[in-house]
């Protein structure tokens, strides 16, 4: 700062770099340009607007149509490349193929009822890992992690009906 006070003309001439009409005051000028400035959106941030595409992914049943076709496309490409594969689904993602592929189509026979077997290897393995089902899933054959998730939360609402059922006839 060299200490030196600057009066309204030379204000004017390095301030702006347009006309100013006689009798404005400069610093009105210039705050009306940095409003605007602030009001309207950056080059910035006009191109990432301008890159983003409309997303509208409302909740959907899954038609049998879209999963003949998913079977086809997982045939042909294989598993794995499903953001590829959802330019054929308009409205989904490539999460929601992933998703509806290994719920529904990777372990077809996961919707076998469980086995008293399964019963107790689940909840030991419950008690070792705790709530990571895909851990568990991993570890168990032919089992999806949302089917485990299910059926100990099942198993847990038994036992709680079990234990109450007791508790009233002990009482």
């Amino acid at each position: 700062f060299s200490g030196k006070r600057m009066d309204s003309e030379s204000h004017m001439r390095t301030a702006t770099t347009h006309e100013i009409a006689p009798g404005r005051d400069p610093r009105m000028e210039l705050s009306f340009i940095l409003c605007e400035k602030a009001n309207s959106m950056s080059g910035e941030a006009q191109r990432k607007e301008s890159r983003k595409r409309p997303r509208k992914m409302y909740k959907r049943r899954w038609t049998q149509a879209e999963n003949e076709l998913l079977v086809r496309l997982v045939d042909q490409h294989g598993p794995g490349r499903w953001k590829e594969l959802a330019q054929y689904f308009p409205g989904r993602g490539g999460c929601h193929l992933r998703a509806h592929w290994s719920h529904h189509f990777a372990i077809a026979d996961s919707k076998r009822p469980f086995t008293p077997e399964e019963d107790v290897e689940l909840l030991t393995l419950y008690q070792q890992f705790g709530s990571q089902w895909s851990r568990i899933a991993s570890l168990m054959e032919r089992r999806v992690d949302s089917d485990l998730k299910n059926r100990y939360r099942l198993l847990m609402r038994r036992s709680r009906a079990d234990n109450a059922d007791r508790a009233e006839l002990n009482s």
